[in-house]
């Protein structure tokens, strides 16, 4: 889940994936989703992490048999 804020598409898809990723600029907002979702899907492994998307995506995870979902900025995703 790229620019994931809280979570909110994760958490409308994660049930159906063994793992969930997001990222986010905020840390406050990762803060808050690693934690619902530590909760929500406590067998599931679960990766938010702080990732300025603009600036670098190296280290991002490479999916096999994955989903993306992408919910930029209003501004866009550059």
């Amino acid at each position: 889940d790229l620019f994931c804020g809280s979570g909110f598409f994760s958490n409308l898809f994660g049930g159906k994936k063994q793992k969930l990723y997001g990222y986010e600029v905020t840390p406050s907002s990762i803060a808050e989703a690693n934690q619902f979702f530590s909760k929500k899907f406590p067998e599931k492994e679960i990766h938010f992490s702080v990732q300025n998307l603009f600036q670098n995506v190296d280290g991002l995870p490479k999916l096999k048999n994955g989903s993306l979902i992408l919910d930029p900025p209003r501004s866009g995703a550059g």
